[in-house]
């Protein structure tokens, strides 16, 4: 006798908060189940199907969006959660943890904030983003501002950083 198992969630009781966002050491993929979370959903390129094989069974992503300040990530409604891979975040961002401290991995984002996300009861590592939504939608923003750059150098780096462009726009005023 055998028995094959899915993991799939229904959206009247999900057994993963849909607003969690879990940070999963095991996962080599990117996969979200809450389309509030990103933007830009659609197909994903060149027609490409992502099947996951777990030991739950198997499930194929043919939709991706973008998680805003992160990029794209693969969208699946009937994913059991929003998964976030550790190995893609760190290509990104510093993630540390320190467990004589905390039960939880903290995400260090350019702008100097940090995510925390915390051990739920069954070991997952999540980040609710209903607790911070606005933290989380704009501060992992990988947009920067000139002014921001420039605070990370020092005076004589940021005029000698500027002074080729100076020169570039006299010579071709001088020019005409």
């Amino acid at each position: 006798m055998s028995f094959d198992f899915s993991l799939t969630q229904s959206p009247r009781s999900p057994l993963i908060n849909p607003n969690w966002i879990l940070l999963d050491s095991e996962s080599i993929v990117c996969v979200f189940c809450n389309k509030d979370l990103l933007t830009n959903i659609g197909e994903s390129p060149d027609g490409e199907v992502l099947k996951v094989y777990t030991n739950g069974g198997s499930q194929e992503s043919k939709s991706v969006g973008t998680l805003e300040g992160f990029g794209e990530v693969w969208y699946n409604p009937k994913s059991l959660a929003n998964i976030l891979s550790m190995a893609a975040v760190h290509r990104r961002f510093r993630i540390t943890m320190d467990s004589s401290v905390d039960a939880s991995m903290t995400i260090h984002l350019p702008s100097g904030k940090k995510l925390h996300f915390a051990e739920g009861p069954s070991g997952l590592y999540y980040y609710n983003v209903n607790n911070k939504p606005a933290l989380f939608q704009s501060d992992l923003c990988l947009l920067n501002t000139v002014e921001s750059i420039k605070a990370n150098f020092r005076n004589r780096e940021v005029k000698g950083a500027t002074l080729p462009r100076k020169l570039s726009h006299f010579y071709y005023t001088q020019q005409k």
